[in-house]
């Protein structure tokens, strides 16, 4: 699931020196911000409320989330993990307002390289990803417990690969 996050350029409306190094700056588009600064850029470590509601609390380096941070959505989703310039990039874990969960791997806040995906229906996904689909090697287990092992591609599965179901009969070859 993508999950895209605000990114609009900072230009600030007000700002405000409320404690040693400590800064809240209001913005003209509704966002606020409390932390530091630096050529009056959020830099270090802050809090941005979005106007819709979303919070990123974390590193900052240069107006852009960098480093460790934890973004929570309108919607109750939370993501805890790295940024890199502006977006979910390296390690991370997120919990979705339907129950479902990701760790793993991240680049341009899609889920890329080796990860858990898990659904609230109880299926499950262990192995890589690319651009946020099944690709390459991995484990999918559904909710009826019907078992593959083997290759994914775009999502799906793609070459070779042991699918079991839940009463015990086994496939064993290609898949397209």
């Amino acid at each position: 699931e993508k999950l895209l996050v605000d990114q609009k350029p900072l230009s600030a409306e007000t700002k405000m020196d409320i404690s040693d190094g400590q800064w809240s700056v209001t913005y003209a588009d509704g966002r606020s911000y409390v932390g530091e600064l630096e050529d009056n850029l959020p830099h270090g470590h802050g809090t941005m409320t979005f106007p819709d509601g979303g919070e990123y609390v974390g590193e900052w380096n240069a107006g852009e989330r960098n480093g460790q941070g934890i973004f929570t959505y309108t919607d109750g989703s939370v993501y805890v993990g790295q940024w890199k310039k502006d977006v979910m990039e390296g390690e991370g874990f997120i919990t979705l307002h339907g129950g479902g969960k990701y760790t793993g791997t991240w680049k341009s806040n899609l889920y890329h390289g080796e990860g858990v995906e898990i659904h609230p229906d109880g299926k499950k996904y262990e192995g890589q990803f690319k651009e946020g689909k099944y690709d390459g090697n991995g484990t999918l287990i559904l909710a009826n417990e019907t078992k593959y092992v083997g290759e994914f591609k775009n999502g799906l599965s793609n070459g070779k690969g042991f699918l079991t179901y839940p009463n015990g009969d086994r496939y064993e070859g290609e898949f397209k």
